[in-house]
């Protein structure tokens, strides 16, 4: 059993997306997250400032092991294990947020508030990468969907908390932070003809009209690419502050009703 949750990639029939194993491992993950938010919600800023000091090192051992894991079997090309795609950069905003000071702090809390909800969410929706090599019960499926499931339960916390406001200086702060990762993608991609936060090739995306972009113009593609996480992140994170706001205006209503 243990030889099989590390076992090399081709030994076992990959999970792949929308099967039964993902299927499994996706409603588990969101009854882990019901159950999360629901005991957490109504705890103060300390206590969300202390899981974030206890998550963020959790997650760089987890990391660690799973680059182990590509060195061990001889993965060693980068896009198998250098820790930079769009959720990647949730990892090292929650360090930030955990242990950094100043501009440092609030650029982790702005990435977590504004960007890793949804983000998150897409991606146990379409897990694109590792469920596509590797079977359901294996390590790096479980780290996969673990790990977003955190970048999930985080950003929906940082939201809640309203760790972070939804304006223009933290909008910045996001744009900051991905365009470093961006553009530190870019040029590997370029240098060494890999494909880091997808800004090569959609690769296992399951949309087609980006490989026929891509195929047709790489600078347009990665403009989309690029334009994608910039926005879509931001506005349904957005939209979800909003309904919550919207419902806590309206349950202080109903209680000035009943008094």
């Amino acid at each position: 059993m243990f030889a099989k949750f590390f076992a090399p990639e081709k030994v076992y029939p990959p999970c792949g997306m929308f099967t039964k194993g993902h299927f499994i491992l996706l409603s588990v993950c969101i009854l882990l997250l019901v159950i999360s938010i629901l005991l957490t919600y109504k705890k103060n800023d300390a206590f969300l400032n202390r899981l974030v000091k206890i998550t963020g090192p959790i997650l760089v051992i987890l990391e660690i092991i799973k680059i182990t894991y590509k060195f061990h079997y001889g993965y060693t090309y980068l896009d198998a294990w250098v820790p930079i795609s769009y959720c990647s950069i949730f990892m090292f905003s929650l360090l930030l947020s955990g242990y950094g000071k100043g501009i440092l702090k609030k650029i982790g809390n702005a990435f977590i508030t504004l960007g890793c909800a949804t983000a998150g969410a897409g991606f146990l929706l379409i897990p694109s990468t590792s469920l596509m090599i590797m079977p359901a019960f294996h390590f790096l499926s479980f780290h996969s969907m673990f790990y977003h499931s955190v970048m999930v339960f985080m950003g929906l916390s940082f939201i809640i908390h309203k760790t972070a406001k939804f304006n223009f200086i933290n909008y910045l702060y996001f744009i900051l932070i991905f365009a470093v990762f961006a553009t530190a993608s870019i040029t590997m991609n370029y240098v060494f003809g890999c494909n880091l936060m997808t800004l090569r090739d959609p690769s296992y995306l399951p949309f087609n009209f980006l490989q026929v972009m891509q195929a047709k113009s790489q600078i347009s593609y990665i403009a989309f690419i690029s334009l994608f996480y910039l926005t879509m992140p931001f506005l349904s994170s957005y939209l979800i502050h909003k309904i919550i706001i919207y419902r806590e205006i309206k349950k202080k209503n109903v209680q000035y009703v009943k008094i």
